[in-house]
């Protein structure tokens, strides 16, 4: 839960009360997993200073968020003391679309694509959008470990979410979406030396 107060020296201002309790069922096991959850996310306002004073001062949006979180992990040893991993996942989201034409923007935003990103049931930072979702994002990761230390010597990721409906909830001067897939995403990280790393990121647009 969180509760916060906007204040601002012009437009609207006011307060913001934003729980989200969720219920979740971790199931684990050597190699695998499967996380399923429901959270219910409940926002509320309390405005001042609307440009039209028939404009509500107290809106609110509910709606569920269900997600579904699935991975294996594959790992084979390699001569010299060393171990590689292959590491598919995928998360399902539904979130029903919620008009919120009504409620202002105080702090929310849209974060650059990261891998982390995909596998997020929520599109945005902040409390004042809440974006419809019926898509799966698919990834998959390759790891090579030191076995005795466990140190990583390199990591390979690559990941794309696939919409089953186009998303309804933007931003203002956010282009929509496409109808299909969001851009690939890719990370890579390299030992160098002693606790150096080089990380490198890609994102491509394949149309």
């Amino acid at each position: 839960g969180e509760f916060v107060n906007f204040a601002r020296r012009d437009g609207v201002e006011g307060s913001r009360f934003d729980l989200e309790p969720m219920v979740q069922l971790p199931l684990r096991a050597a190699g695998r997993f499967l996380v399923p959850s429901v959270s219910l996310r409940a926002t509320r306002y309390s405005l001042r200073g609307l440009a039209d004073p028939t404009a509500d001062r107290s809106p609110s949006r509910v709606a569920p968020v269900t997600s579904v979180d699935a991975g294996l992990v594959f790992e084979r040893e390699l001569p010299g003391g060393r171990l590689q991993t292959l590491e598919p996942r995928a998360l399902y989201t539904y979130i029903p679309y919620r008009n919120q034409d009504g409620i202002p923007l105080f702090d929310t935003g849209l974060p650059d694509l990261r891998l982390e990103r995909l596998f997020d049931p929520q599109r945005y930072v902040g409390g004042d959008r809440l974006a419809d979702a019926n898509q799966v994002a698919l990834g998959i990761s390759t790891r090579l470990l030191e076995t005795p230390t466990g140190r990583q010597l390199l990591q390979a990721t690559l990941g794309q979410v696939r919409y089953f409906s186009r998303p309804r909830v933007a931003l203002p001067g956010e282009p929509p979406p496409r109808a299909s897939a969001s851009d690939l995403v890719g990370e890579l990280s390299v030992a160098a030396v002693g606790k150096w790393a080089v990380d490198v990121g890609l994102q491509w647009d394949p149309a």
